[in-house]
């Protein structure tokens, strides 16, 4: 009953918001003072332009090879992107509704839009594994010429007003990266792809904390090939196991996941299989999913753009018009107390602030430098504790096997009946006896890491503190007060690089494959 007066009041908001973000853009485009707010007003312009539209915008991100593709093949139910395990597109392609199902090309040039049948457009506009790894090192994009790309699909969720992007993977070449993370600007939601088996590299971290973080979106957690927890066991039948495996790989993905779902983490992070969804689409495109995890994922998405989509529109422009009136309002502290003075008074202000950035670059070598002679110590020392601990493992071998010995006797070995069952227990024993001992150096190793970023942490903390003090003395010297960047907390105002490295110890803890990565890389 209610649904129709909402529904204008929603739309009458949207073209409300809309117009007071043009006003903020339109009052700094006219002030004609130079803010340094390039990318503040680009923000304006996208959000206040999906306001009008009323599209919503939900932008797949993820690094390689984590089956972005073929989550979206699984959701239409045909395989239309090429997948991971195929070569990768090299666009960002737009999902969009249409009654036909046809692909549009976008050039940065005035040439006009090609049209396309889906087959020609996949064989046209995808590269293969080789040419990325060329491009790769170049550094380049294979399509620079191209905008983007849509594909017109008649899908039901698309006729609602939503757009879904897939971007190109992330951690490939960094042309593609910037491609893929300025498209966030657009979007009001993420679904960030995440393998199941590879519980968040330091990487997918640094996406979140600097790209997706404190930007009004609502963020969506895929965790990709959950089936493949299975995969890596020793006894594939083993149901005790197999739960304390998956406990093991939820428990790591809540600790570092759950400050990114705005306490909402059972309606936000999804164990799926997105490569058997597909497979069971593609033999009945009707499939019942219902008891799948992938339905869930389905259900939950289809919940929330019924119910909160427009709170989160809404969210979302008050967010960016108040990280640009913060900025403005820093722009205008500083500016205002230096319009009485005179050319030659502001030059002698500039020249005795000169020891102060000095001290600031200093500052940065000194950091830098702790950082690079930490992690050549570590790099060295986790690399001469697992050889040790590797030559050792002979020592102890005959008592530490005992516990692991299939329940076969020797002489089985010598039957040819029995020779194949002996030779896979064995084998078996064997590895489950040798992913113990690895897991007992990561704790090792571990330790060791954790203490290395803590100390690090410590000294972004001393190093951030002097970092503000000097900025504040250049504030006094040239302005005569201090500047307070952050209205809403006063008492914390290390810089934003001070932050981040103090806050790599936590994304350091328990995932020591992705920070063993870092570290070497």
């Amino acid at each position: 009953m209610n649904l129709t007066p909402n529904l204008s009041r929603i739309y009458q908001t949207r073209i409300k918001l809309s117009d007071r973000l043009n006003q903020i853009k339109q009052a700094i485009n006219n002030s004609g003072l130079k803010l340094q707010l390039d990318q503040e007003i680009k923000d304006i312009q996208a959000t206040s332009q999906n306001l009008q539209d009323g599209v919503f915008r939900l932008l797949v991100l993820g690094d390689l090879k984590r089956g972005k593709s073929t989550f979206l093949n699984a959701l239409l139910g045909e395989r239309i992107l090429p997948s991971d395990v195929n070569p990768c597109t090299a666009l960002l392609t737009i999902l969009r509704y249409g009654e036909e199902k046809k692909a549009i090309v976008y050039f940065k040039d005035n040439r006009p839009p090609q049209y396309l049948q889906l087959d020609a457009f996949k064989q046209q506009y995808t590269i293969n594994a080789d040419e990325a790894k060329d491009l790769e090192k170049k550094d380049t994009l294979a399509f620079p010429e191209v905008e983007y790309a849509v594909i017109e699909y008649p899908l039901p969720l698309l006729a609602q007003g939503i757009e879904i992007i897939d971007s190109p993977g992330l951690n490939d070449t960094e042309a593609r990266n910037k491609l893929s993370l300025e498209y966030v600007y657009n979007c009001q939601a993420v679904l960030f792809v995440l393998r199941a088996i590879q519980p968040l590299t330091l990487n997918e971290r640094r996406y979140l904390e600097n790209y997706l973080k404190d930007r009004g979106l609502a963020l969506f957690f895929l965790l990709n090939g959950w089936d493949e927890i299975r995969k890596s066991l020793v006894d594939l039948d083993n149901r005790s196991e197999l739960e304390i495996a998956e406990n093991k790989v939820r428990q790591v993905f809540k600790t570092n996941l759950e400050p990114y779902c705005q306490n909402n983490y059972q309606e936000r992070v999804f164990e799926i299989s997105a490569l058997n969804t597909l497979r069971q689409r593609l033999k009945k495109s009707d499939a019942d999913l219902a008891n799948t995890k992938f339905a869930n994922f389905t259900a939950e998405l289809d919940k929330f753009l019924t119910q909160k989509r427009a709170a989160t529109e809404f969210n979302q422009a008050q967010l960016v018009a108040k990280q640009i009136c913060d900025r403005i309002s820093e722009n205008v502290q500083r500016r205002i107390p230096l319009l009485q003075e005179d050319i030659a008074n502001l030059k002698n202000k500039i020249d005795s602030v000169e020891p102060e950035f000095e001290q600031l670059q200093q500052i940065k070598h000194n950091f830098g430098n702790e950082i690079i002679n930490k992690r050549g110590r570590i790099t060295k020392s986790i690399a001469n504790s697992f050889q040790d601990y590797i030559s050792k493992l002979g020592d102890t071998f005959e008592t530490d096997f005992v516990a692991y010995q299939p329940n076969l006797e020797f002489l089985d070995f010598l039957r040819q009946d029995k020779r194949e069952e002996f030779n896979r227990a064995f084998k078996q024993a064997f590895e489950r006896y040798l992913q113990d001992k690895l897991s007992r150096w990561e704790l090792i190793a571990e330790k060791e890491l954790e203490l290395a970023f803590l100390q690090l942490a410590e000294s972004a903390a001393s190093q951030g503190a002097n970092y503000r003090q000097i900025t504040n003395k250049i504030d006094e010297k040239l302005i005569g007060n201090k500047i307070l960047i952050d209205a809403e907390n006063p008492d914390d105002d290390s810089p934003g690089w001070a932050k981040w490295a103090m806050g790599f110890f936590s994304l350091a803890t328990g995932n020591i494959a992705g920070v063993a990565l870092a570290a070497v890389g």
